[in-house]
C-alpha cells in the first residue's frame, strides 16, 4: 500500500535531501566551536556516541527538529487546500 499524505515518499525524499543540506554546515560549525573550545560537551551527560566533535544526540535532536517543522508545515498546507477545495463545493 502506497503511503499518502505529507509522510508519502514524496516528501520523504525532499526531507532526505533537506537532513542532507542540513548535516553539512551543521556538523562543521559545531566542529569549529568544539575545535576552539566555545562549546565543549561532557560525556557523562550523552551517550558517548561523537561524529566528528558532536555527540550524535545533538545530530538527531537536529533531524528531528527538521522533521518537525517539515510535519507541521506540510500538514497545514493540505489542510488548507482541502479546506479551499471543500468551500468551492456547492
Amino acid at each position: 500500500m502506497k503511503a499518502s499524505g505529507y509522510l508519502s515518499t514524496k516528501f520523504l525524499g525532499r526531507y532526505y535531501l533537506a537532513c542532507l543540506v542540513h548535516l553539512v554546515p551543521f556538523l562543521l560549525v559545531n566542529d569549529v566551536l568544539t575545535y576552539l573550545p566555545i562549546v565543549w560537551y561532557d560525556n557523562d551527560f550523552n551517550l558517548g556516541l561523537i561524529t566528528l566533535s558532536v555527540p550524535v544526540e545533538d545530530s538527531v535532536y537536529s533531524i528531528l527538529m527538521l522533521l518537525l517543522i517539515i510535519s507541521v508545515y506540510e500538514g497545514l498546507r493540505q489542510r488548507s487546500i482541502v479546506k479551499q477545495y471543500r468551500q468551492l463545493a456547492v
